[in-house]
């Protein structure tokens, strides 16, 4: 999966709704490319883009840089 390539996301923490919904859009559009993309999975756009991409059907790697047991 790592050796595949994709597209790195990242971006504020904070943003509205439109932010999320072009997130959202544009994370459909790569899964139809079948393009993964890799993330950190912070609040805001990384975990809009995370969410985004898998419900519509495409991969995600997230990075994680803290315990996982932390962000369960």
């Amino acid at each position: 999966m790592l050796c595949d390539g994709g597209l790195a996301v990242v971006g504020y923490r904070d943003v509205g709704e439109e932010e999320i919904r072009y997130t959202e859009k544009l994370m459909e559009i790569c899964a139809k490319q079948e393009i993964q993309i890799f993330s950190g999975g912070a609040r805001g756009v990384d975990k809009a883009a995370v969410l985004g991409i898998i419900d519509a059907g495409g991969t995600a790697v997230e990075v994680l840089a803290d315990s996982l047991t932390k962000t369960l």
